[in-house]
């Protein structure tokens, strides 16, 4: 099931439509924009906003000029690091461009270096005092916990973003920390997770926030699946639909029909769940938004294979690889290898089963992902003993 996150910021649900749209105005402000705060302030949003429209390469070059412009300007009231050296240079666009370059390495797929760079920026942020961007940091830190399956230290983070959240009476940044220790106590099976999905669906209604409710009630709908309570989990799917298409969020409404479609899939109705997940493929495919289309490509070879055509799942998955090499999607990788290997294995291809195990094993110990992991050693194991068996 495909879990929401929000984080606040620099990246939410967001629509590649209306990131195209900033990217050119934001490229068109850079050109006539001085060399000072404002500039920094552009070149990390754009770098974020290349990033989530798949544009890794020049994410990363915006970085570097927003990491140069703030080292020639100066503080209005220089920050002592912990009663040592002055720091020098704009700190809080520092900070801002560490946040950046995390968030533009977590949608990459490469847990490490976001984590790296997300740790610069907690270190900064502790140093000058600066609340909002802590608070984020350790957030992001959490979500990266999460998918490392660190809940100790996940938890740990989200319960300190959330306490400066409160501290400062950000009420958007506790409702998206509520989510994200969902999502996190989710991935533990606890019953925890309803809580704080509920937790921030109250608040996130109270601000009119219509993307952010639509998220609370497709995480809702992911507790129910989780839970074998598919009419429930349809149900607030088909609400997170409902939502989303009243706001015009079309990645948000095709991110619902794939759910809408695994549904189905637990349904053993896998020619629907096929229909939903090819209607999200096309509306993915008109917007522009790589990193679905490369999802929904992985969804409907799952289907197919579970319709028993393997050829064709085989066919899907490399159009997902393709993608997913196309926009750099690590963890997607090692996921889409795990499939073609399971898929191969069924039909006693077990040479190449054996190859897509292996890289995505390789792949998943380089970001981090330690349930792909454990899931491809364990895949590889039963092919050694097939193998074993046929000769």
């Amino acid at each position: 099931m495909k879990k929401i996150l929000l984080l606040i910021c620099f990246f939410s649900a967001f629509m590649p439509c209306l990131i195209l749209a900033q990217i050119d105005s934001l490229q068109q402000a850079l050109l006539t924009a001085k060399e000072d705060s404002n500039k920094v302030n552009m070149l990390n949003k754009l770098s974020v906003q290349l990033a989530n429209a798949g544009n890794y390469t020049d994410a990363l070059s915006y970085t570097k000029q927003a990491f140069t412009i703030s080292n020639t300007l100066t503080n209005s009231n220089p920050y002592p690091a912990n009663n040592g050296p002055v720091v020098t240079g704009w700190v809080k666009g520092k900070i801002m461009t560490y946040n950046a370059l995390g968030t533009i390495y977590y949608r990459q797929g490469n847990m490490h270096e976001s984590l790296k760079n997300y740790l610069a920026a907690l270190k900064l942020g502790e140093e000058t005092h600066s609340k909002t961007e802590v608070a984020y940091s350790y957030t992001s830190m959490g979500n990266i916990n999460v998918l490392q399956a660190n809940y100790i230290e996940a938890e740990k983070n989200h319960f300190t973003a959330l306490k400066v959240y409160e501290q400062t009476n950000n009420q958007t940044g506790v409702a998206y920390t509520y989510n994200n220790l969902g999502n996190m106590y989710e991935d533990q099976n606890s019953d925890k997770s309803l809580v704080y999905y509920q937790n921030a669906l109250n608040i996130l209604d109270n601000q009119n926030n219509k993307n952010g409710v639509a998220a609370a009630y497709n995480n809702i709908g992911t507790v129910y699946h989780g839970r074998g309570n598919y009419d429930e989990a349809l149900k607030n799917h088909l609400y997170s639909l409902k939502v989303y298409e009243s706001t015009g969020n079309l990645q948000g409404v095709a991110a619902s029909y794939n759910n809408i479609g695994n549904v189905y899939n637990r349904y053993n109705d896998f020619k629907t769940a096929l229909k939903y997940y090819t209607a999200a493929r096309n509306m993915q495919e008109e917007i522009g938004d790589k990193y679905g289309v490369a999802t929904s490509y992985n969804n409907i070879a799952s289907a197919y294979y579970c319709l028993g055509n393997y050829p064709e799942a085989i066919v899907y998955y490399f159009s997902s690889i393709s993608k997913k090499e196309t926009i750099g999607d690590k963890k997607g990788l090692s996921t889409s290898y795990i499939s073609l290997a399971f898929t191969y294995f069924k039909l006693k291809r077990f040479k190449e089963a054996e190859k897509y195990c292996n890289k995505s094993l390789l792949l998943a110990k380089e970001i981090g992902a330690v349930e792909l992991a454990l899931l491809a050693d364990k895949k590889l194991a039963s092919v050694y003993a097939a193998e074993s068996a046929g000769k």
